[in-house]
């Protein structure tokens, strides 16, 4: 084949392939919108917003802001001895689920839903773990030593 036949081939099919995709479009309808506008997305008015923000609460069942500021304010408000029983009662429901989901993953009923929470919860479980108090140690207090001695401060060099 002579090069200026396939010179004159190759700008051909070059000049097809590129206008037409642009043929084809022009006889397409246009799509429509389906979003709104972006500027109504993202600068709503107050009334807007809070309307919004009421009806994805209700669409997705979560606490309205009154209800979980309350239950803050109630937990705020226990003493030490009731923030231990309320921790050890959701630590035995805790416990109570993470064995029923390892039950059930050992005879096989497990759903692809329930093994990523047996998975969630496992992590959940080690870190529980890692932060349990020994003995009689309060929680949140610094971990003895090795020697059974509080750590002391160190003395700043001057």
């Amino acid at each position: 084949m002579k090069p200026i036949t396939l010179i004159q081939c190759s700008l051909a099919l070059l000049l097809a392939t590129t206008t037409l995709p642009h043929l084809r479009a022009a006889d397409e309808p246009p799509a429509p919108d389906k979003k709104p506008a972006r500027e109504d997305v993202k600068n709503p008015s107050p009334e807007e917003r809070a309307a919004r923000l009421k009806e994805w609460r209700e669409k997705t069942g979560g606490p309205a802001g009154e209800a979980l500021q309350k239950k803050r304010e109630e937990l705020k408000n226990l003493t030490p001895e009731e923030r231990e029983a309320k921790r050890k009662e959701f630590r035995d429901r805790f416990d109570k689920q993470l064995a029923e989901l390892r039950k059930k993953k050992a005879d096989g009923t497990i759903t692809a839903e329930e093994s990523k929470s047996l998975e969630r919860m496992e992590q959940i479980s080690k870190r529980f773990e890692q932060g349990r108090p020994e003995g009689d140690r309060p929680p949140g207090s610094p971990k003895p030593r090795g020697d059974g001695e509080a750590p002391k401060d160190k003395p700043r060099p001057r």
